[in-house]
């Protein structure tokens, strides 16, 4: 009788949250006019790259680098935090597991980018089942079934493991492998009901599972190129594709496509909302969309509130909140009623928002009102996508430099590479870093001296190699979008030359001082610059060249 009153209380409060689901979740007029602007929640060392919630919506979970965050929904600023000792997250599900005469239980899936997985119970995180994938083949994505029976994981040969919880014993059994995929699998889902599991590829094939039927391939849909997900509706019957980046449509599993909806922007990614009454995308421009599922209308947006790339978000169960996290480490969570745009409404940009609480610290960082002062004075164009002057580089690069010389007489010209760091966050608004050059300079025809090496050995038209480290301090801005940006940089440095003839030899080194100002332009992460060097060997030359920079 009492776990027959336990399933009762189950039914009873499944029943009640449905009902408080269907009276809120995304009934909202969206707003007009910009009244808000949002603080951070929490800033993390790394970008943010998981974000989720509980079945129940009491507890939101996101992984940066090798730690998983959990907070309250009532308290989301206090958030704990675990370290997975196991690498890099590259994956968080949560799950609610319904066991006869006990109370629910939720856990979060992790992998990592060692082929490990996790099974964690809420709320301490405590792993009660693990297992180790082989590590020679990459892992690109997983899923956790609802039922938290399976777990699918896709490796970047084509394969699908698909994993079995057995609760008697706590543990994962293989139990199969999903092959059919020729190219790496981009998107993994497994259907409400946890009976199939739908396989999207880089190849443009879309698989449906039975996975009840281990290697039975139930189905073979039309995919596409795009690498994105798919998503499956919450009949269990129908899946929503990615014709395109910009036309997402509804099929059935019998290949039929029951409508087409067109996107007012290119996207990067997109899901149901938790009502399947909705579609929610995240735009290449940073904007987040909403379409109506059955109709396909536009209805409108929430625009972005950082000048940094969003690199996940996700609506709580009762669609009332979203967390979004940024490549900047910052998150933000927000009222969906504060921050639900209608279509064609536009805002003044402002600052980007650093206040709120440091997840190392867990204190604030700066207060509210000091968010809305400066916002005040922040200039900006008038768009949904709020960019202008505040924003800075990327903390962390790798650049890669290739550059031409114009060499005073007798040198006509040269070239030379370099590679290095630079730090964006240290000093901001300015950038720093160290750089390691090889040049080679080219002397004219006509050259009209003659050099020996140590030996005594004539060179007659030596080319001018040479090595430097220079300390490049810049500032830069992003005066038009997030992308353009305008850069000035000093340099200063140490030098080394020497003379050089192959076949014949080289001269004694020559080591002195250089300095130098460039100003260019970067496109994303490509750059075009030109500037001015003076070389205490070689004197003063003019220069121009075209870098990259990996941003991490």
């Amino acid at each position: 009788m009492k776990s027959t009153s336990k399933f009762k209380k189950i039914i009873l409060s499944s029943v009640f949250s449905i009902f408080v689901s269907s009276l809120t979740a995304m009934d909202l007029t969206p707003r007009t006019s910009y009244t808000y602007w949002p603080e951070t929640l929490l800033t993390t060392p790394k970008k943010p790259e998981n974000i989720t919630w509980t079945p129940d919506g009491r507890y939101y979970l996101l992984s940066s680098g090798e730690k998983v965050y959990i907070g309250l929904a009532s308290k989301p600023e206090y958030p704990n935090s675990i370290t997975s000792g196991s690498g890099k997250i590259i994956w968080l599900g949560a799950a609610q597991e319904l066991q006869d005469g006990n109370d629910p239980k939720e856990f979060i899936l992790s992998v990592s980018d060692k082929n490990y997985v996790a099974k964690s119970l809420l709320p301490r995180l405590v792993t009660e089942v693990e297992h180790s994938l082989k590590k020679n083949i990459k892992i690109t994505t997983s899923d956790f079934a609802p039922n938290a029976n399976f777990v699918a994981i896709a490796q970047s040969n084509g394969e699908i493991t698909l994993l079995r919880h057995l609760t008697n014993v706590r543990k994962f059994i293989e139990d199969g492998k999903l092959k059919g995929h020729v190219r790496s699998v981009t998107g993994l889902a497994f259907s409400p009901n946890s009976e199939f599991l739908a396989s999207a590829s880089a190849d443009g094939a879309l698989f449906v599972w039975k996975v009840n039927d281990n290697n039975i391939l139930t189905y073979q849909l039309t995919g596409s190129k795009t690498k994105l997900p798919v998503r499956w509706l919450p009949d269990s019957k129908k899946l929503l594709v990615a014709e395109s980046s910009k036309k997402l449509v509804i099929r059935n599993l019998q290949d039929k496509v029951l409508q087409i909806i067109n996107l007012n922007a290119p996207i990067k990614d997109f899901y149901l909302t938790p009502d399947g009454k909705q579609i929610i995308t995240l735009g290449t421009d940073n904007v987040i969309y909403l379409y109506n599922l059955l109709s396909g209308e536009y209805t409108g947006f929430i625009p972005a509130f950082n000048k940094t790339e969003i690199t996940s978000f996700a609506l709580n169960p009762e669609e009332t909140k979203i967390m979004v996290g940024h490549k900047d480490g910052s998150v933000f969570l927000m009222n969906l009623a504060d921050i639900y745009m209608a279509p064609g409404t536009t805002m003044t940009a402002g600052q980007d928002t650093k206040s709120g609480i440091d997840s190392k610290s867990g204190k604030d960082r700066k207060n509210q009102k000091e968010d809305e002062e400066a916002a005040k004075t922040q200039a900006g164009p008038a768009n949904a996508n709020a960019t202008g002057f505040g924003k800075f580089r990327d903390p962390h690069s790798i650049e890669i430099r290739t550059d031409f010389k114009l060499f005073q007489s007798p040198y006509s010209m040269g070239g030379g590479i370099e590679i290095g760091y630079t730090n964006a966050k240290l000093l901001k608004p300015f950038y720093f870093g160290g750089l390691v050059k090889l040049d080679l300079g080219f002397p004219q025809s006509n050259f009209p001296y003659q050099y020996r090496d140590a030996n005594g050995n004539v060179i007659p038209a030596p080319d001018l190699a040479g090595a430097s480290f220079v300390i490049p301090v810049g500032y830069s801005f992003f005066p038009m979008s997030n992308d353009f940006e305008i850069f000035s940089e000093i340099q200063g440095g140490v030098v080394v030359h020497t003379l050089y003839l192959p076949g014949v030899g080289v001269s004694q080194l020559a080591v002195g001082g250089t300095v130098g100002l460039a100003t260019g332009v970067a496109w994303k992460q490509i750059t075009l610059y030109i500037g001015g060097n003076f070389d205490f060997v070689a004197g003063f030359l003019f220069t121009g060249g075209l870098a990259y920079r990996i941003e991490f």
